[in-house]
């Protein structure tokens, strides 16, 4: 049987928020979608993220507001 991805799997939903603390932690590595698209963390000072894109290379800067609403955390699992 070949399971499908949902979007029960975002630990973070696109428009939902995330507390400040939540922001503070994710992980230098993790993959993250931001405005549809995949990127993994490069930095992370707590207040910034510098993201990396998956396909392109290309690297943004994200912070707390802009992520809690174009922004969304991938599952590990």
């Amino acid at each position: 049987m070949k399971r499908i991805k949902l979007f029960e799997a975002f630990v973070k939903a696109y428009g939902e928020k995330i507390k400040k603390e939540e922001f503070e932690h994710i992980a230098v590595g993790s993959t993250v979608k931001y405005m549809t698209s995949d990127f993994t963390v490069e930095e992370s000072d707590g207040v910034v993220l510098i993201l990396k894109h998956a396909k392109s290379g290309k690297k943004i800067q994200v912070n707390y507001n802009m992520f809690n609403e174009k922004g969304a955390i991938v599952s590990n699992s």
